[in-house]
């Protein structure tokens, strides 16, 4: 999934010429290594990790599909790792499906297209979201919390406001324990240190975003277009988001509460504390944004949250899973029933049918029901079955002393030996 979601990026990327964030990028890049960090005193300071790596990039060639090539591997590997969360969080057909629909949203392949940071920065949002799954998996083991703390890390050094995304981190830790948030607290603000310094540099650089209006609430109407690049595919993917958490709010079928794991035959779902993740995830970062933009400084920029796309690919791969799935060969045994000579004489069940687990036992289910609708049609109305289990015949031992033991005769040369011995 992740070189499907970099072969998309990559096509048409030579075709379009630079824009003019990615004529900065070129510019910066350029530089040696003096003058990245002249040029970060005074404007984008909070993009130097990214201009040190476009520098060396650039090492290689000067095209502008090379140029645009790296924010396409991001853009894999942050489907890889969307891929690697969903399964986690919920299973494997959702870990593909949100994957896919990373992959196809026009926000991703354009920001796959774009020589900045963004990319980037929703790739290590993915990888710091799924290192604290694995922490929380298995809390006592401290390498975890390491990997986790780079991953927080990288996440700052990417883009700045990607740091807003911590916040989902937040409710799913204070969901799952005092143990878990002793540990995870301080391996955030051990992550958080570059960040920190970071955001330092851009605020007292803040004249060069000048330009930024304050913004009314009326921008959070359009945060569907910056999520899927178009406002209908934005809507759609919102609603399929939301259609994750109407699938979990309601009880599953066959499912009893409090059970871990499903069994046999019963549709994965995913926890309360990370569902709840993922929505802060994709809700929390815009607010925070907004927030900041009225009470600080104006940075309300919606390109800044796209940090926040891999929340609502997730949630649409966990609901497009978590639908109930449509039972094999339903509509054919509809006909038969319908007009096949077997629906004249068979009263109907009151009772939908039950979904079977695969393998053996849904064969053995699927007899004894067979069996049961054959004597009913048998019985009187009113009768009561009562089913016996056959016996094996027993086996009769033999008679020995029914029939003589046969002798058999000697030969000639036995006779002679037996004269010879004596009686």
């Amino acid at each position: 999934m992740g070189i499907i979601a970099t072969v998309v990026a990559v096509a048409g990327s030579s075709a379009a010429s630079l824009s003019s964030d990615e004529l900065a990028t070129h510019s910066a890049a350029r530089r040696g290594l003096g003058g990245l960090w002249e040029l970060a005193q005074h404007i984008d300071g909070h993009f130097l990790p990214y201009y040190g790596f476009m520098h060396l990039w650039l090492q290689f060639g000067q095209a502008e599909w090379w140029m645009r090539l790296p924010s396409a591997l991001a853009t894999g590997a942050a489907a890889m790792l969307v891929a690697a969360l969903g399964r986690r969080l919920h299973s494997l057909p959702a870990g593909l499906l949100a994957a896919a629909v990373y992959a196809a949203l026009p926000a991703v392949s354009y920001h796959g297209q774009n020589a900045r940071s963004y990319a980037f920065a929703a790739a290590a949002a993915v990888l710091a979201t799924w290192a604290l799954h694995r922490a929380v998996a298995e809390p006592a083991r401290r390498g975890r919390w390491a990997g986790y703390a780079a991953a927080v890390a990288l996440l700052g050094s990417t883009q700045v406001f990607s740091l807003l995304t911590l916040s989902a981190h937040l409710i799913v830790v204070a969901m799952s324990g005092r143990g878990v948030l002793v540990r995870t607290l301080p391996a955030m603000a051990a992550g958080c240190v570059p960040g920190a310094v970071w955001l330092a540099i851009g605020f007292a650089e803040r004249h060069a975003i000048s330009w930024i209006k304050l913004p009314e609430p009326s921008v959070f109407l359009a945060l569907p277009k910056m999520v899927g690049g178009t406002p209908a595919a934005g809507w759609v993917l919102a609603g399929t988001a939301l259609l994750a958490l109407l699938l979990r709010a309601l009880p599953a079928p066959g499912a009893r509460e409090g059970r871990r794991t499903p069994r046999s035959g019963e549709r994965a779902r995913a926890s309360w504390p990370w569902l709840a993740a993922l929505a802060g995830w994709a809700l929390l970062p815009p607010v925070l944004l907004f927030a900041v933009s009225h009470l600080v400084s104006p940075v309300y920029v919606d390109r800044y949250l796209f940090a926040t796309v891999p929340a609502y690919a997730l949630l649409a791969g966990i609901a497009l899973a978590s639908l109930p799935p449509r039972r094999r060969g339903a509509r054919a045994g509809g006909r038969r029933r319908r007009g096949g000579p077997r629906a004249a004489g068979r009263p109907q069940a009151g009772r939908a049918p039950r979904e079977l687990p695969p393998g053996g036992a849904a064969r053995r289910a699927a007899g004894a029901a067979r069996r049961r609708d054959r004597l009913r049609t048998l019985l009187p109305p009113g009768g009561v079955p009562v089913l016996r289990r056959r016996r094996a015949p027993r086996r009769r031992a033999p008679d020995r002393a029914r029939s003589p033991p046969r002798v058999l005769p000697l030969s000639g040369a036995g006779r002679r030996r037996r004269r010879r011995r004596g009686p």
